[in-house]
């Protein structure tokens, strides 16, 4: 997050008329256990009041539990309309993000939606959706700080026998059950980590 501190006081030196793009090249970007490689970040400045925030990058680095599910990620797309960089409070109130997979089951990923992070306190707030899982669009919410995180998601209209397909690498049920049919599926996430003092 420093890169986009830089672009905020970059701003500050000149009256904001006087920018129209700034454009920033990193060999890579690391935050916790995320590394972007190759990372090329534009901020397109239309007006005083409107502003594109674009970030690409040739190559993610999950951590590996998350790797190993996802496969390698390439092509990474981010855009941002009209982002909030006043630190200690970074937002994106439209956000679009791509980024392409190795996996078979997910070739390519895409999430719309809006979110914001605190780096004082490591408060965050995301929601939006994510491509279609078994026939059904992805809705999701996630909260959270630096000592906990509450995801919540939906699925409805999933297809079972696109879902059993999904899940047959994973899960495999007994040759004499059939599934078919349309159902929905709610899913929560909590996660709390003890405050260290």
């Amino acid at each position: 997050m420093k890169w986009l501190t830089l672009l905020l006081a970059l701003l500050g030196l000149q009256p904001a008329g006087a920018i129209e793009r700034i454009r920033i090249q990193a060999a890579a970007l690391e935050a916790t256990d995320i590394k972007l490689n190759h990372v090329q970040a534009n901020l397109q400045i239309h007006t005083a009041t409107r502003s594109t925030l674009e970030l690409r990058a040739t190559r993610v680095q999950l951590p590996a539990q998350i790797a190993a599910q996802t496969g390698l990620l390439r092509d990474l797309q981010i855009s941002c309309v009209n982002p909030l960089v006043r630190e200690p409070q970074f937002a994106c109130p439209q956000l679009r993000m791509q980024v392409q997979t190795s996996s078979p089951q997910w070739p390519k990923i895409l999430v719309t939606g809006e979110g914001s992070w605190r780096s004082d306190t490591g408060a965050f707030i995301a929601q939006g959706s994510g491509s279609p899982i078994a026939g059904a669009p992805l809705q999701f919410q996630a909260t959270g700080d630096t000592t906990r995180m509450r995801a919540q998601a939906s699925l409805r209209g999933l297809q079972i026998d696109a879902l059993r397909t999904l899940l047959a690498p994973h899960v495999q049920l007994p040759a004499d059950i059939e599934a078919t049919g349309v159902g929905d599926l709610e899913a929560v996430l909590v996660r709390e980590t003890a405050r260290s003092t």
